[in-house]
């Protein structure tokens, strides 16, 4: 439903790319989009509250419902919009960029439970 040039214009995708300084970019860094555009389908969501930086992957999510829609022929899924909220960017642990999983942390911010 979507094609790797698309998946390589997502701005998110693109700046996490370039935020892990990787030379070899793994297959995750593509497809996280589209596993979030899974998970927000799945669910039946019509309305996601996300950061204005995830934007995107809602756009994803209504690229694929209208392409898997119009290809089977139904209405199994709905156009998700998203929610920003009055706090739309929420600053990773460093306090100076985007949360992120993918971004570089130090090892003193990790706790064992």
């Amino acid at each position: 439903m979507v094609s790797n040039a698309e998946l390589n214009r997502n701005p998110t995708t693109k700046e996490e790319i370039t935020a892990s300084g990787q030379s070899v970019i793994n297959a995750g860094m593509y497809t996280y989009p589209v596993h979030q555009a899974a998970d927000i389908l799945f669910c039946k969501s019509d309305v996601v509250p996300v950061g204005k930086d995830q934007l995107p992957h809602i756009e994803m999510a209504r690229t694929i419902t209208k392409r898997f829609n119009t290809k089977f022929k139904t209405n199994v899924f709905k156009e998700p919009i998203g929610l920003l909220s009055e706090t739309p960017v929420i600053l990773g642990i460093d306090g100076s960029q985007k949360m992120s999983k993918s971004r570089n942390i130090p090892s003193h911010f990790f706790v064992l439970l």
